[in-house]
């Protein structure tokens, strides 16, 4: 049996199967989203037999899955569009499933166009030379022409509903994303008359015009201009070098809050009674290792040594803790050049604006997360118990002096003293196996002073020491040293 919804989410679900054509869903991060959509979305399946499209960030794509097991019934079946290889991908969007999940990246994917050599460079009175010529002609296969999207089945077949989650990635009007995503509203499409429902708790990240691209899905006769809609409502300067445009304009708020009432619902945890006294709310995430490592540690569990191809030389490991340490490592940062985890905070950081605090339980773990993020655009402050205690006060002082910096340590070097209210978002990508340690972390956010939500994301790597700390952490009644022993016993 599904999960039955609250209260406030039947009035989201409703809110939904009620509106005509694009309806937002900009309730609060902590309102929660996720349930009443899919409950509503399966309605809609119902009622016409379509299947669901799913587009969400590719960290959210797992979790979606997960939900829809959770709200949805049973016997609903699920096609994940974001495997690697275009082929995997375009089979999973032609499923016969009732959910298809994809991430962003497949709206802007386009097929590269080969190249040859031109025709002048032969000689054309050379029947070998001109039939060289054309032999190196690229032979173009069914299916999308080089230089046309890669997918054309996202606006080609047609779909019961189309779910944009993280909606807010769809501000940049000039996008290969965004401007795929409008293919939906052409008057031939298959998708004319979809409803499209965008999800985001940060519907505005910049100024006002971020909302102009949901305003064009919505009514693209009325909202045709971006330029006009910010004319009419934000400070714009102009500038010999570029028109900026800034917040609303002086009066306005009223009649952009009312504009944007008339397609999206917005609430608060303070408007819903049983949510407002929260301080914390808490959510999991999964990745999974590239296969070559997944069978590195599978087999370290079998014999205790670590050999993989992108390792200078094979480890050998004494004792079940000692490899189990290792593994954890290996997890969190893998020798491959594809690195989930890090990955995933890429992926999260384009989501979160603000500081964000990301805590691991290894010095070398939090040491390759940082390093891994140190070309995100975004300053970087690392913290580990090489730092003398004496400092890290004053280290953390110039993390807060930044407006969206990332602050990397591992538990032990800051779980203690220092308040880090600064920040909401805290993520947790190795865990200490006492769940204290991660109490005591979560409070550095929830100090007097802080006037926010703080969200906590717990972050797993399939197939490795995570799941057994998950398991341990949950259950709390389980013995470490049992729930490792099970890990390292149990098969895939």
């Amino acid at each position: 049996m599904p999960l039955p919804l609250s209260d406030y989410q039947e009035v989201s679900r409703d809110f939904l199967l009620a509106a005509k054509g694009l309806a937002g869903l900009f309730d609060e991060p902590g309102v929660g989203k996720t349930a009443p959509t899919i409950v509503a979305a399966w309605e809609k399946h119902v009622q016409t037999g379509l299947p669901v499209l799913i587009t969400c960030p590719a960290y959210l794509v797992e979790n979606w899955a997960w939900e829809i097991g959770r709200f949805a019934p049973s016997g609903a079946t699920v096609s994940l569009a974001n495997g690697s290889g275009p082929t995997a991908r375009r089979e999973a969007l032609q499923a016969d499933t009732d959910f298809v999940i994809q991430s962003y990246a497949n709206w802007s994917a386009k097929v590269a166009a080969r190249k040859a050599k031109p025709k002048e460079q032969y000689d054309p009175t050379d029947l070998e030379s001109l039939a060289a010529w054309e032999a190196a002609q690229p032979v173009i296969p069914e299916g999308p022409k080089p230089g046309s999207y890669q997918y054309p089945d996202l606006h080609g077949r047609q779909w019961a509903v189309a779910v944009f989650d993280e909606g807010h990635r769809l501000r940049g009007r000039s996008s290969q994303c965004t401007k795929h995503v409008f293919e939906l509203r052409r008057s031939r499409s298959a998708n004319a008359t979809t409803p499209l429902w965008i999800l985001t708790g940060t519907p505005i990240l910049n100024n006002p015009g971020d909302i102009f691209p949901l305003l064009h899905l919505w009514n693209k006769k009325q909202y045709s201009s971006y330029w006009n809609f910010v004319g009419d409502f934000c400070r714009v300067t102009k500038t010999p070098w570029a028109t900026e445009v800034g917040q609303l304009r002086k009066g306005m708020a009223d009649e952009f809050q009312e504009l944007v009432a008339s397609f999206a619902l917005r609430r608060t945890l303070k408007d819903i009674p049983s949510l407002s006294g929260l301080e914390h709310v808490e959510k999991d995430y999964f990745v999974t290792l590239p296969p070559s490592v997944v069978k590195t540690i599978n087999k370290a569990r079998e014999e205790y040594v670590i050999e993989h191809e992108d390792l200078d030389h094979a480890e050998f490991v004494s004792g079940g803790g000692a490899l189990y340490a290792r593994l954890r490592q290996l997890g969190t940062i893998p020798p491959t050049a594809a690195k989930p985890k890090v990955e995933f905070c890429r992926e999260f950081l384009e989501d979160t604006p603000g500081p964000v605090v990301f805590y691991c339980w290894y010095k070398d773990s939090a040491r390759g997360i940082a390093d891994g993020l140190s070309k995100c655009g975004r300053p970087v402050t690392l913290i580990t118990g090489d730092v003398p205690t004496a400092r890290r006060g004053g280290i953390v002082d110039k993390w807060k002096d930044t407006e969206d910096g990332i602050l990397v340590a591992t538990i032990s070097s800051l779980k203690e003293g220092i308040s880090l209210i600064h920040a909401k978002d805290v993520v947790f990508l190795e865990h200490s196996e006492l769940p204290a340690d991660q109490d005591q972390c979560i409070a550095r956010l929830k100090r007097r002073g802080q006037t926010e939500l703080v969200r906590v994301h717990h972050v797993w790597a399939r197939a490795t020491p995570d799941m057994a700390i998950k398991r341990h952490l949950n259950e709390r009644t389980t013995g470490l040293k049992q729930a490792l022993t099970s890990w390292l016993r149990e098969p895939e």
